[in-house]
């Protein structure tokens, strides 16, 4: 999930997740509270394997990261395949 607006939506169906999830978010992301992000990731059952990934100095389109987040997305697909 990217740029996930935990204030905005509600994530409760997530809580029954077995399948592994990533989390990808900027630290100034204007739409995304990284505080309640990292609450629910680790708030999921350990089947969903929740890994988030915070980039530095980073908002809601991850502009100027797009190779990190091409990178990032690309290392946790290799490991769940």
């Amino acid at each position: 999930s990217l740029g996930t607006p935990v204030d905005k939506y509600d994530y409760e169906f997530l809580r029954d997740c077995r399948k592994p999830i990533l989390f990808v978010s900027g630290d100034k992301d204007e739409f995304s509270d990284v505080v309640k992000l990292r609450e629910l990731a680790e708030s999921l059952p350990p089947e969903a394997q929740a890994k988030l990934v915070v980039f530095e100095n980073c908002g809601h389109f991850f502009d100027e990261h797009l190779n990190e987040l091409k990178s990032t997305i690309s290392e946790w697909i290799t490991t769940q395949i």
